[in-house]
């Protein structure tokens, strides 16, 4: 699936191809050595595929410098055997300090009005990127009102201000002004657009027990989702399995805005509040029937991320959903099966850090509407609707309902589909629900003219996995420690 995704984006052979997804997974098995050498002076890494597939890590002080080239010495027949070198390059910023720097130009973004405004990490330039809609997103935003835009603020005032707030940044950092034709999408799972349907609907992923990462669920109530058996309801994605450090009770993680967009709160969840105190649910296809999941639990929306966890009670092996690290892939992620190939059973062997992630490198994603597929990370951390930063990744399909997805490689979890970047396009469809009717005008996101089936993807959001574990107080469910 890797391999599949670098033929296409680069061009390269398949032996070639093949040689880069060894490396990946190979550096990705020294992931804890090259975080901890290189501390706080992390500043992200780059994998060159437009040369020779080489990478080159990021560090912002000479000394950090020379104990990641110890690493890198020491994995020296890592590099020899696939063919790709690395090395170190010394930067002006942390990636600690981009982030800082970010969250701080948002804040002045939204003070100084500018409509529309946010401001993300630029790991290739060791900077900052706003962008700022244009003329026509300023005019779709007022239509659809997405945002509160004066009548007459025009995209050249707009983008003046942007340029005026950037400027003191620009003291300390690169700070690049791009425009956009669209507007932050936001969270692909509880936003009703309100668009009528032009595209006939696919059924949702579901499967048999155990329960697995990338199948769908659906909630009881939604605040804003759109409407299912004339009640509205939120469909996400589940992602990985999770168990308490309290108790060592099996839960799933998903999109925090999942619990958000949820009219129940957590106290109501755990209190049996009604039918809302049901939460969610999805389909055993061999049954025929809807069998609940469970109940929300906690979650974090915020500035901290996004990120929510669901109680499994019905969990026992044999009679229940069943515990057991799985996540449902389209064709397998590693690059050694035949790329039509449906598993069901890929295995989660460990928790992944995506700062060790470089721009460059690929993860695959799993979403119940627009199921598997793999894109590389981009130089771009951006906002999302949380008002956190999440890592962006080239060629990723998304609907609503994809929320929450597990984002995968290398038998490794690194996190959960947080939404959509700067697409290109958006068009409403219909899906099928299992075992109900069907989710009518769901918006989806993909370049003009083609359909989330056999799509050409746009930007994915991904919130790290292993951000906010300690957050909501679980742990990861791996083959080695289940």
């Amino acid at each position: 699936m890797i391999a599949g995704a670098m033929i296409q984006d680069w061009g390269l052979n398949e032996d070639e191809a093949r040689r880069r997804v060894v490396a990946q997974k190979q550096w990705s098995e020294l992931e804890e050595e090259i975080l901890a050498a290189a501390g706080g002076d992390w500043a992200g890494a780059i994998v060159h595929h437009e040369t020779d597939g080489s990478r080159e890590f990021l560090t912002s002080s000479e000394a950090s410098a020379q104990r990641l080239r110890g690493v890198i010495r020491q994995a020296g027949g890592l590099s020899e055997a696939t063919g790709t070198a690395a090395r170190v390059t010394v930067v002006q910023h942390s990636m600690d300090e981009l982030r800082a720097a970010a969250s701080d130009l948002n804040t002045a973004l939204s003070r100084s009005g500018v409509a529309g405004g946010t401001a993300g990490v630029n790991i290739v330039a060791n900077g900052l990127t706003v962008t700022v809609p244009t003329d026509q997103a300023l005019d779709e935003a007022r239509r659809s009102g997405e945002l509160t835009v004066p009548q007459s603020l025009s995209a050249t005032e707009n983008n003046s201000r942007a340029e005026a707030t950037a400027a003191p940044f620009r003291e300390a950092f690169a700070v690049e002004v791009l425009r956009t034709n669209s507007l932050d999408s936001g969270e692909q799972a509880c936003d009703n657009s309100g668009w009528r349907h032009n595209l006939a609907g696919t059924e949702v992923l579901s499967c048999d027990a155990p329960l697995r990462g990338g199948v769908f669920m659906v909630s009881s109530r939604s605040k804003s989702a759109p409407v299912l058996n004339d009640v509205r309801r939120a469909l996400c994605s589940v992602g990985f399995l999770v168990r308490s450090l309290a108790n060592n009770l099996p839960l799933v993680v998903t999109a925090g805005h999942c619990a958000h967009d949820d009219p129940a709160t957590a106290t109501d969840e755990r209190n049996g509040a009604g039918d809302r105190g049901r939460g969610w649910r999805t389909y055993q296809p061999t049954l025929g029937s809807t069998h609940w999941v469970g109940t929300w639990w906690d979650s974090v929306y915020d500035a901290r991320g996004d990120m929510g966890i669901v109680i499994v009670p019905n969990y026992a092996d044999g009679s229940g959903w069943g515990v057991n690290p799985r996540v449902f892939v389209q064709v397998d992620p590693d690059g050694s099966r035949p790329i039509t190939q449906t598993i069901d059973w890929y295995p989660i062997n460990a928790l992944g850090n995506m700062d060790a992630v470089g721009v460059g490198d690929y993860l695959c994603r799993t979403g119940a509407v627009t199921f598997s597929d793999c894109g590389a990370r981009t130089e771009l951390d951006g906002r999302g609707g949380s008002g956190a930063l999440f890592p962006t990744f080239n060629d990723w399909a998304s609907c609503q309902g994809d929320s929450g997805g597990p984002v995968y490689a290398n038998g490794r979890a690194y996190g959960i589909h947080q939404g959509a970047e700067n697409q290109s396009y958006t068009a409403p469809w219909d899906v099928v629900v299992p075992g109900e009717t069907a989710f009518v005008d769901l918006r989806c996101s993909y370049e003009s003219g083609n359909s989330p089936i056999g799509v050409t993807p746009g930007l994915g959001r991904v919130q790290p996995l292993a951000d906010l574990l300690d957050d909501l107080r679980v742990r990861l469910v791996t083959t080695a420690n289940p």
